[in-house]
């Protein structure tokens, strides 16, 4: 039953995968409202290196001419009739003229997209070309994943790009083939008034939307208005793009999303305004006053991320802000490192040196108001105090932080316990806050409510219970650095019935090859040694197979003497096909053993283009390959596995 759960509903945990891309504003799609903002300076923007197109040249855009590049060496699809089919059970592609008719004969280039990739579509990516006819093209030999493509007719005619992911999802993609057109329009400003040297921008429908006057480098514009507002943007292929505009006087308009035909496309207005003011000073108790940097973070990807320094008397000042929400953040100067022991920390601060403290905040601002702030104002600080303990014991060097779940300051304090286990925090105000204890490579967080007035107590006792262990090879030799996770009982359903979520807990072992894990709840666990999670590192750098001890109860004593013995890796290798023999790219795999158990927390890995998979750090036994693609799921026959050898196997999809 476990098994047959597991095919049934594998295809949900392919949303998971998704997290881990960057998060990028992109055209067409949402916002994040993740708190969490990255510590390091973005580059500093830079001005265009070339000069802005007038209203009567063509513009500069480089992505455009980039892709009037052939990539001939690049191998075609075999050219086969595509019969009129059901589009709910054939993954294919549209592609016509200009007048809506199909195009008799064309080829169709696909980029795979690498959003980690600054420059993600230019032609050094990896492209396939799809052949086809009468207007359609076959998208089932492409692996899941994102994808650009581009039509081009035989007379070298191309298609705007169109970016989307597969398996697509609604209406056939639609790629228009036709000659550029030009999209005119106008930029005007306070009371309608035409603007002048307005700086415009657009991006095709899956392309990162240009975002200037923010903390990243300044795009290139496409245009430039001239003194009747009025701007021109040469060689725009039809199909839907966004555009933006920008001028120092100005908050950017917002992002005009269009859809640009054959013939072109009406009149364009792009509106600036005021937009939002903030000003604000630092507070005397976070340190120095002078040249201290403040950042703002938005949630929309890089969209109004600005960045600027204190003058002399700790004051700074935002103008013409896009309205949003944001994190403004207030640069201690420190730089901080982490370690599996001690956590995150602090680098020293040479003797006298003055030491400065950091914040961040949410803060939401509105168009044509100022938002005024003290950064670090200490009316607003509470008190707290607390001891930590396990079992009454008092827990020393646990390090000690807190995170607010609202629209308090986070006061960036990393504290550790007193030989007592005592500590103390401060508060930017009430409200609900994450205090976090790491002590031993262990986490364990505790929700507070802070109240208004008075001081708080912040003791608690964390869990007792955990486990101390050690990894040896067949030999008896310890093996240092190797992975070790902990996966709870509720975890180990998620996996079973085609959920998975990874590990509970994570941790390496050490140099005589020991492993602990602290502050562990009451529970069952399985403990796995390495896991496999290929799904995220193109291959575990362990050459052992994993071994596990499942059933594993946890209550409040530290279980000791746990030794796993590690053999020599298995691997298994083979190829993911459908019905008719053709490669099955992009399909999700995992393994599980001759009890019908899943030897993984999380997918093993994902078939190539050619359906070709590897799954590494297999233990000597029987196992049976699970595939997932498109909503169809199959299983090897049984795969005998030995060490240091390499079994093989195919898995076969079932027609839908």
């Amino acid at each position: 039953m476990r098994r047959m759960a597991l095919i049934a509903s594998c295809l949900i945990a392919l949303a998971l995968a998704l997290v881990f891309f960057l998060d990028r504003d992109r055209f067409g799609g949402g916002s994040s409202s993740t708190r969490v903002v990255p510590n390091a300076a973005p580059a500093a923007k830079s001005p265009p290196s070339a000069p802005l197109a007038t209203p009567t040249e063509t513009s500069p855009i480089h992505r455009i001419e980039d892709a009037k590049r052939n990539v001939d060496e690049a191998p075609v699809a075999a050219a086969a009739p595509i019969a009129p089919a059901d589009p709910a059970t054939k993954c294919f592609g549209r592609v016509v003229d200009g007048a809506s008719v199909p195009v008799p004969e064309f080829v169709v280039e696909a980029r795979a997209v690498d959003r980690s990739r600054p420059e993600f579509g230019r032609d050094d990516a990896e492209v396939t070309k799809l052949a086809g006819r009468e207007g359609r093209f076959a998208l089932d030999t492409l692996p899941r994943r994102e994808w650009q493509f581009v039509a081009i007719a035989p007379s070298g005619a191309r298609s705007a790009p169109l970016y989307g992911r597969l398996p697509w999802k609604g209406e056939p993609p639609t790629l228009i083939i036709a000659d550029p057109v030009r999209v005119e329009g106008v930029v005007t400003g306070r009371n309608d008034a035409p603007v002048d040297g307005a700086e415009v921008f657009f991006a095709y429908a899956g392309e990162d939307v240009p975002t200037p006057h923010s903390m990243s480098e300044h795009p290139t514009a496409s245009a430039r208005t001239d003194a009747n507002g009025r701007f021109s943007i040469a060689s725009v292929r039809p199909g839907r793009i966004a555009l933006v505009a920008a001028h120092d006087d100005y908050c950017n308009s917002d992002y005009l999303r269009i859809d640009v035909a054959a013939t072109g496309a009406a009149e364009i207005r792009l509106e600036l305004r005021d937009g939002a003011h903030v000003v604000g000073s630092i507070d005397p108790s976070m340190g120095a006053l002078a040249d201290r940097e403040v950042d703002l973070f938005s949630f929309r990807g890089l969209i109004g991320w600005r960045q600027t320094k204190s003058d002399a008397q700790g004051r700074f000042d935002f103008e013409h802000v896009i309205p949003q929400e944001y994190v403004i953040e207030l640069k201690s100067g420190e730089e901080f490192t982490f370690d599996r022991v001690r956590g995150i920390h602090a680098k020293e601060t040479p003797p006298g040196a003055p030491k400065n403290r950091g914040l961040r905040k949410n803060i939401e601002v509105r168009d044509g108001e100022t938002t005024r702030l003290v950064l670090g104002e200490e009316q607003h600080r509470i008190r707290g105090r607390g001891r930590v303990t396990c079992r009454g014991a008092s827990i020393v060097g646990a390090q000690m932080g807190a995170i607010s779940s609202g629209s308090n300051e986070d006061l960036e304090q990393v504290v550790h316990t007193a030989e007592d286990g005592t500590f103390s925090l401060e508060f930017a105000g009430p409200g609900w806050y994450q205090l976090s204890a790491f002590w031993k490579s262990a986490q364990y967080e505790h929700e507070i409510y802070v109240p208004t007035d008075g001081s708080v107590d912040l003791s608690f006792e964390v869990p007792s219970g955990g486990i101390l262990g050690r990894l040896v090879d067949a030999s008896g030799k310890p093996l240092a650095n190797v992975h070790v996770t902990l996966t709870d009982a509720g975890r180990i359903a998620n996996v079973e019935g085609g959920d998975p979520h990874g590990p509970s807990r994570t941790t390496r072992t050490n140099q005589d090859g020991s492993f602990e894990m602290r502050m562990v709840p009451p529970g069952t666990y399985t403990l796995a040694a390495p896991d496999g999670l290929q799904f995220f590192q193109s291959a575990p750098v362990e050459p052992y197979g994993r071994v596990f001890r499942r059933e594993l109860a946890v209550d409040t004593e530290l279980l000791t003497g746990i030794e796993l013995k590690l053999e020599p890796e298995g691997r298994i290798a083979g190829k993911v096909v459908d019905e008719l023999g053709r490669p099955a790219g992009g399909a999700h795999l995992l393994i599980l053993d001759d009890a019908g158990r899943p030897c993984s927390t999380y997918w093993e890995t994902t078939a190539n283009e050619s359906g070709a998979f590897l799954i590494r750090s297999v233990a000597p036994g029987t196992y049976h390959v699970i595939a997932s693609r498109e909503k169809r799921m199959g299983e090897s026959a049984p795969v005998d596995v030995e060490a240091d050898t390499t079994a093989e196997t195919t898995v076969e999809l079932p027609a839908k």
